[in-house]
């Protein structure tokens, strides 16, 4: 049996005397909390939770000391798992700030993919100006998350909070601020970015700096795409820069993706710029790709992926010409 049934099975006795709703409602949720510490698997402790998120009122209706004691048995998690996942579903919503500002607490030296997203999550939870504060948080985690929440605020609070994170000491936290600010097409970003992009910085760095420069779609940041898609030797790189273009939806972009199918041999590099292309597709991008095709000859590499190109869009007017 899970260790919390026989944790309950002392107090079969109380329950079969009693059977006031609100008494037993009580007694469960002293007895759920009280239990956390004692209860050995993950999995035992999520169900704990799933409990008594459904008894009468829910999270809601958890006394400050129940919440001390769900934010005792998370700060005792080495990772941010399940059970962590379950307990800020549990009291966010009903404990508001507070259980917010605990959980943000037990959270910012866990380790685990989820932790990240579950801070965000907290600081979008709390009021702006609690956040822009987090913004200076002397925990880089909870500063990155805290920039990950502004990134809908169009404040000139959150403004300046992104801004001065850009020279974070702690590089994740400036490659966020730097795609948050990309997303506005703040130009201003751009010098940042050109840093991230250098040969020495880690790979991931490298990548988000890419993807933030095809979002921002400025002359400046065409030019930066260079490196990274012609000279970096990460395939993942260049897809990221790819995947930013896409995004950011800029049609004169469009010259650096068929480049990089002239002078990528990777496929799937190849592919993703194919897509890219198909997915800007306008009827001036057609003309001008039409265009493109007219002026090459059999022997040229760039006829061969235009007509590729070509031949993936929607439009009834590439496959006349190509059939031609």
């Amino acid at each position: 049996q899970p260790s919390w049934e026989l944790f309950f099975a002392e107090n079969r006795r109380w329950f079969s005397e009693n059977r006031d709703p609100d008494a037993r409602a009580r007694r469960l949720r002293d007895l759920v909390t009280g239990a956390l510490d004692q209860l050995v698997t993950v999995q035992d402790r999520v169900f704990a939770m799933r409990y008594l998120a459904g008894l009468p009122g829910g999270g809601a209706a958890l006394s400050e000391a129940h919440v001390a004691l769900v934010l005792k048995a998370v700060g005792a998690e080495r990772a941010a798992n399940e059970f962590v996942a379950e307990a800020v579903d549990l009291l966010v919503p009903a404990a508001g700030s507070a259980a917010a500002e605990g959980l943000i607490d037990a959270l910012a030296d866990k380790i685990g993919p989820g932790s990240q997203a579950l801070l965000v999550r907290l600081c979008e939870s709390l009021p702006e100006d609690e956040v822009l504060r987090l913004g200076g948080d002397d925990r880089w985690k909870v500063r990155r998350a805290a920039v990950g929440a502004l990134a809908a605020s169009p404040s000139p609070g959150a403004s300046a909070v992104l801004a001065e994170r850009l020279k974070d000491g702690e590089v994740m936290v400036r490659v966020a601020a730097a795609e948050v600010l990309a997303r506005r097409k703040d130009p201003a970003v751009q010098p940042a970015l050109g840093e991230m992009l250098a040969p020495g910085m880690p790979m991931e760095v490298r990548g988000t700096a890419a993807y933030a420069c095809g979002l921002l779609g400025t002359r400046e940041a065409r030019d930066a795409l260079r490196g990274p898609l012609f000279e970096d030797p990460s395939a993942e790189v260049k897809i990221r820069a790819i995947q930013g273009i896409e995004e950011g939806g800029d049609p004169e972009s469009v010259p650096l993706l068929l480049e990089t199918l002239d002078k990528v041999s990777d496929r799937i590099v190849r592919a993703a710029a194919t897509t890219a292309i198909v997915r800007l597709e306008t009827p001036e991008l057609v003309e001008k790709l039409i265009e493109r095709l007219q002026l090459t000859d059999a022997l040229d590499p760039e006829r061969v992926a235009l007509v590729n190109v070509l031949a993936r869009f929607r439009s009834d007017r590439p496959r006349t010409v190509l059939q031609a």
